[in-house]
């Protein structure tokens, strides 16, 4: 496993699957830590569902819809809460982010661009909250509706995207 691709993993727990041919158990779970000293780790739980507004193989849209919910006895600071998605950007053009919906606000929602160097992944986009939007209750949700589009409106390729290809996948998360 190259060093190259765990840099690029988020700070937390991290299931990979490898094709033994020998019957082995083909699951391997990794604790991913910043000894960096980066962020401190978000107490609690949180659960993460995506649906997707494309599953068409090229569009030239990507829309997701999130649903976040805090699912510990304790509120989550929702400045605190980011979420990545990993994609090809299949060309070089500046892309635009909107957010077109959110039960926090949707001035309260923040889109930020991001370049690496990952199979199935050139770019991330990292959606998170404002300071200011407030806390996630215990138990409770916050919704996002978001897209991103090239400025020349050229297709993405969503067959060589990491996170499409998560599609119908619920993911518990203890950090974000």
């Amino acid at each position: 496993m190259l060093k190259s691709y765990l840099s690029q993993l988020a700070v937390g727990t991290a299931k990979l699957k490898f094709d033994f041919s020998k019957g082995t158990d083909p699951y391997l779970t990794v604790s991913v830590v910043d000894s960096t000293g980066g962020e401190t780790p978000l107490p609690g739980v949180l659960k993460v569902e995506t649906a997707f507004g494309s599953t068409a193989s090229a569009t030239n849209t990507i829309s997701l819809h999130f649903r976040i919910t805090n699912t510990s006895d304790t509120p989550i600071d929702l400045s605190a809460v980011k979420l990545r998605y990993y994609y090809t950007e299949d060309g070089a053009q500046a892309q635009n982010f909107w957010c077109d919906w959110c039960s926090a606000g949707t001035s309260n929602v923040t889109g930020a661009f991001n370049s690496i160097s990952a199979e199935n992944a050139d770019n991330y986009l990292e959606v998170g909250f404002a300071g200011g939007t407030g806390n996630l209750a215990a138990g409770d949700s916050v919704e996002i509706q978001i897209r991103i589009a090239k400025e020349d409106w050229s297709n993405y390729n969503q067959t060589n995207d990491y996170s499409s290809t998560c599609r119908n996948v619920i993911y518990r998360v203890d950090r974000m």
